[in-house]
């Protein structure tokens, strides 16, 4: 083994398949479904280019897909978001919210969620999604990350 520190390997390695969130029948499902449709894998790079349904620039790059019960999302680094994104309810916070809903400045309505608690004590998805009654939660969001449906990106 070399001295190269991880740090310095984790773009150049792939994703160790144990890695991936798609570990059930329905995530498995989505990614199958993602990667076919919409050709994007789901360890992230830092090239892709997203955009808004309005056609303007909304990323480049992002971090990987996570497959979760709620369905597939983009995870980004603020910065790969390459546009304003404002409060879709301005105002303080509640502190048990585990997100707050942004949208882009290009009056696209693209729903964006800046992840504010990881949703590991939450075994089930908000309606809609797929209740697999999870004991490690229904997403493996992590907090300071954006989040975005690749549905609602071109």
């Amino acid at each position: 083994m070399t001295t190269t520190s991880m740090h310095q390997l984790s773009f150049e390695l792939p994703m160790p398949e144990n890695l991936s969130t798609a570990i059930y029948p329905n995530r498995k499902r989505d990614k199958h479904r993602v990667e076919a449709t919409l050709h994007i894998q789901e360890k992230g790079n830092e090239t892709t280019t997203f955009h808004t349904s309005l056609g303007k620039h909304f990323a480049t790059g992002y971090n990987r897909v996570v497959y979760g019960d709620h369905g597939p999302y983009l995870e980004f680094e603020e910065r790969h978001i390459k546009m304003a994104l404002s409060p879709k309810f301005p105002g303080k916070l509640p502190e048990e919210c585990y997100y707050e809903w942004l949208v882009p400045a290009d009056g696209s309505n693209t729903k964006v969620y800046a992840q504010k608690k990881d949703v590991k004590n939450l075994p089930n998805p908000p309606a809609g999604g797929h209740r697999g009654n999870r004991k490690e939660g229904y997403a493996d969001y992590k907090p300071g990350k954006i989040y975005v449906s690749p549905y609602e990106l071109i």
